[in-house]
């Protein structure tokens, strides 16, 4: 069966098959899901080994340069000492409302260090990880039948 047609010349034969197309879909789609994988795991690895806490929305921070917004929110840890930080994703529109509780997650070790539950993020670890398996899945399958000669680029000219 054929399913690509080559409409004209390329300089490398590599460079146009559909086991060079297959594997840069492997490529993209393994990059796209260990960036997925390693905000995953970062953020994990924090909340697992921090104090949680809640927090107040205070502030919604307008990006230089930018349209989104950065969440700025205060806490307090076990011994009442406050803290105001700035989330380090981006939205528009805001992520959260002023005065809006949200969970905060900070360091045993060093209580100025927190993260919170952003629905950014996780939107942006869903994305990343939906786009890096889709594209490893197709270009894995491209690839085997290309390999199998299920699939063949047929020269028109």
């Amino acid at each position: 069966m054929v399913i690509f047609h080559k409409r004209f010349n390329m300089s490398s034969k590599a460079s146009s098959s559909p086991t060079a197309f297959g594997f840069f879909f492997i490529i993209f789609g393994a990059a796209f899901a260990l960036v997925a994988g390693g905000m995953l795991i970062k953020q994990e690895v924090f909340k697992k080994n921090a104090i949680q806490t809640t927090g107040t929305v205070v502030e919604n921070v307008k990006e230089a340069g930018s349209s989104g917004y950065k969440t700025k929110y205060t806490y307090f840890d076990e011994s009442g000492k406050g803290y105001i930080k700035t989330g380090s994703s981006t939205s528009n529109p805001p992520e959260y409302e002023l005065g809006t509780k949200i969970k905060v997650y900070y360091s045993k070790d060093n209580p100025e260090e927190s993260i919170y539950d952003s629905s950014t993020v996780k939107f942006l670890v869903t994305v990343f990880l939906i786009l890096g398996l889709v594209s490893l899945s197709t270009g894995t399958v491209l690839y085997i039948l290309t390999k199998k000669n299920i699939i063949k680029w047929v020269r028109v000219d």
